[in-house]
């Protein structure tokens, strides 16, 4: 809830209550993981693997996570770590973030006036990349359906038929099912 991100997050942003609610997700999120550490998985992510395994890398690396280029440089939005709390990827999301939030929100701003993935890809995903290039974390990164899938859907509460799970098994990471 906003008041349970409140209490963990002794610094959110002013602007955090006029953000739509896949927006407040995206910014407590990053900022949990920030503080904390830990992993984050999207409600419509299956696992097909357990994650223990990439807890164990933590031992050798800062970030764990899932890439969806096989050539690992890119991260995934949907599955975000694990991860070592004050990460720099995240240190650099909750500048950026309230960079981003003080210039779009001012007192005048009532409503939401951000970008899809204004707050969240578009700020993760480059920072990411730069990190890697300066040799400034050490990330590994799987790839590939044997370690996760996304079922998009149309209503992620509602159930899936296990013949869909079983076909994004043995194909590709990324369904569209109109359930």
């Amino acid at each position: 809830t906003k008041a349970t991100a409140k209490q963990y997050i002794s610094d959110i942003h002013s602007a955090f209550d006029r953000l739509i609610p896949a927006h407040q997700a995206d910014y407590v999120r990053c900022r949990l993981l920030e503080i904390f550490g830990g992993m984050y998985v999207d409600i419509d992510i299956i696992a097909l693997r357990s994650f223990k395994e990439w807890y164990d890398y933590l031992t050798e690396y800062d970030i764990v996570g899932y890439s969806w280029k096989p050539d690992g440089d890119e991260i995934g939005i949907g599955t975000l770590g694990p991860v070592r709390a004050h990460h720099p990827l995240f240190a650099h999301y909750k500048n950026m973030s309230h960079t981003l939030l003080n210039r779009k929100f001012t007192n005048k701003t009532h409503n939401d006036v951000l970008q899809w993935a204004e707050l969240l890809r578009e700020i993760i995903v480059p920072k990411f990349h730069k990190l890697l290039e300066k040799n400034l974390t050490r990330a590994l990164m799987f790839d590939g359906p044997t370690t996760v899938g996304q079922i998009v859907t149309r209503n992620p509460l509602r159930p899936i038929n296990e013949s869909v799970i079983q076909a994004l098994n043995m194909t590709v990471p990324y369904l569209m099912y109109p359930n």
